[in-house]
């Protein structure tokens, strides 16, 4: 899905990007607009291989995926558990703000599972962590994380013990009120040219 012009979603009450049940055999994933109109991709019949899903802004345009709510465990987007670990989704120059009153799993961008690349993005929360990893497999190229309230980058297990890993390179991680990048409990991290 190619993204252009100048967009803004707000105050959203349930994750802006949310990949659903994105497996070998997808049914279906969803891309919600601001005023909850869905762009759905439908695959029907359980013979359509998926093995990779992308968003990317068109050069030049500016595509902010902006969450503001007072609602528990809201991410800007979720790529949840249950995706297989051979689909890659790929999130390419689009800027990420971030606040959901959450004591935990406050994440502005959240992997559970399947592998996730971001590229060229902005990332920032008001009110928890920029990138969350528990037991999913996240490359940041090229990002900027930063004014996060917490941590700008999170990496944990799975909580049914499996790894989680998450690989940085070429990209700034600063200004977070708490660690840069933690990674603590089955967590792994690389980080290169950072």
């Amino acid at each position: 899905m190619l993204l252009g012009g100048q967009y803004c979603i707000e105050t959203l009450k349930r994750p802006a990007i949310h990949v659903l049940a994105l497996t070998r055999s997808m049914q279906g994933c969803c891309y919600s607009t601001p005023v909850g109109i869905p762009l759905k991709q439908h695959f029907p019949g359980s013979t359509t291989s998926i093995h990779s899903l992308k968003l990317s802004t068109m050069q030049g345009s500016v595509v902010e995926v902006s969450l503001d709510t007072q609602q528990p465990y809201q991410h800007c987007l979720e790529v949840p558990d249950g995706v297989d670990d051979e689909v890659t989704v790929t999130v390419k120059g689009l800027t990420f703000r971030h606040y959901s009153k959450s004591v935990a799993n406050n994440y502005c961008i959240f992997a559970q599972s399947g592998c996730l690349a971001l590229q060229g993005c902005d990332i920032s929360s008001k009110s928890g962590v920029g990138v969350g990893v528990e037991g999913a497999q996240v490359t940041i190229n090229k990002c900027t994380i930063h004014d996060c309230e917490r941590h700008g980058i999170a990496v944990f297990g799975s909580l049914e013990g499996g790894s989680g890993g998450c690989t940085v390179s070429s990209s700034s991680v600063s200004s977070n009120k708490m660690n840069g990048i933690l990674v603590r409990d089955g967590g792994s991290l690389t980080v290169r040219e950072s």
